[in-house]
């Protein structure tokens, strides 16, 4: 898996909801972060997946804080 696709998909995602996210890539982790209604918010990603379901549990996590309001 591409270590790029990881942040990819979130950004496509953030990007397609009205957001101008930015990608810090740094250290072990990329970190993408982008404001909503004032609020800094940031999501962080491996550099290196460690198995096939990191491309997942990313895309759900980034779902989950738009959906529970702490990103919207």
């Amino acid at each position: 898996m591409s270590r790029d696709l990881l942040v990819d998909d979130a950004v496509n995602l953030l990007l397609a909801r009205g957001f101008a996210p930015s990608v810090e890539r740094r250290g072990r982790h990329q970190k993408i972060r982008w404001i909503d209604q004032g609020r800094r918010q940031i999501l962080v990603v491996s550099r290196s997946s460690s198995d096939w379901r990191a491309r997942l549990n990313s895309r759900a996590t980034l779902r989950r804080i738009l959906r529970n309001g702490e990103g919207a």
